[in-house]
């Protein structure tokens, strides 16, 4: 009796393994990406930015600056962006000493001061820190070399935004309006109705605030011309000892037994309809045997 049960289990077992192995199949060919092979995503921790794969481009919000170009990390300037207007834009990623990250952020606060930068904005904590920096476009390298001695550097990227045709078509805008607005002037000081001094004032107004907002988009394109961005992130060093995840181990738990219970169920429904014909063959033909020998 034991040895029945034993078998019958084992069968039990083969049948759910060939099941598995069976849906298995059907997903990797209609369903590459499955469920568990895939990696889970790390969880966002707020105000640090991940480190860029190689060969990545930061969007800075420069959407409307037009297509950028990735600069390889530690290139220097290209030689004609002089005559160019180019926005450049770097993103750096340090790792220091335990119980350091205060006085080095302090320290990079300095160090682009020293060059007649600002700090945008900041996040320190004591694990971490995020400073968003302005540095004169022409010390960009020379901030990024500073920057680099506080720790060890993770990744590294800079990108440079060509803005020259978008600086041409502001100005262009700009002095047609300015041109209009020269215009109407002139038909102001020759209107001799109420009517037509309201209607002339009334486009004139619209121009003007044209004017200013050109004004504004100008002034705002070529301060990001004059200084560069760098984006900060600070982090120290990782422990020898790891830490025990349970959250994350059960998680992956959950998703084995998911995928497995998938596996089981897609191949007992791909086997289902060849099970079925199979076994009306089988009963077809028990029957036809049994008048046959009847």
């Amino acid at each position: 009796m034991e040895m029945q049960r034993l078998k019958k289990i084992g069968i039990f077992l083969i049948v759910l393994i060939s099941l598995a192995g069976i849906g298995y199949l059907f997903m990797s060919r209609f369903y590459p990406h499955d469920i568990f092979l895939e990696p889970l995503p790390a969880p966002a921790e707020p105000g640090i930015l991940p480190a860029p794969e190689t060969g990545s481009r930061f969007s800075g919000g420069l959407e409307e600056a037009g297509v950028g170009e990735v600069i390889s990390p530690g290139a220097l300037f290209p030689s004609g962006a002089v005559s160019r207007a180019i926005i450049y834009e770097a993103r750096l990623g340090i790792e220091v000493s335990e119980g350091e990250v205060r006085d080095k952020a302090s320290q990079a606060i300095q160090i682009i001061t020293s060059l007649n930068g600002y700090v945008g904005n900041s996040w320190i904590e004591e694990e971490r820190a995020t400073l968003y920096l302005k540095v004169p476009n022409d010390k960009l390298n020379q901030a990024i070399d500073g920057l680099k001695t506080l720790g060890e550097v993770e990744y590294e990227e800079m990108t440079a935004y060509d803005v020259t045709d978008q600086l041409v078509d502001l100005e262009a805008r700009l002095n047609n309006s300015r041109a209009t607005e020269k215009r109407l002037l002139q038909i102001l000081e020759e209107a001799e109705t109420v009517d037509d001094i309201i209607l002339v004032e009334d486009r004139l107004s619209q121009v003007r605030e044209e004017i200013e907002r050109l004004e504004a988009m100008m002034l705002n394109l070529q301060r990001r011309i004059d200084y560069s961005s760098i984006t900060l992130s600070m982090e120290e060093k990782a422990g020898i000892a790891p830490e025990f995840d349970l959250e994350g181990l059960l998680s992956l738990s959950l998703r084995a037994l998911y995928f497995a219970i998938s596996l089981i169920v897609v191949g007992t429904f791909f086997v289902a309809p060849v099970a079925l014909v199979g076994g009306v063959a089988l009963l077809a033909y028990k029957r036809y045997r049994e008048r046959r020998s009847a």
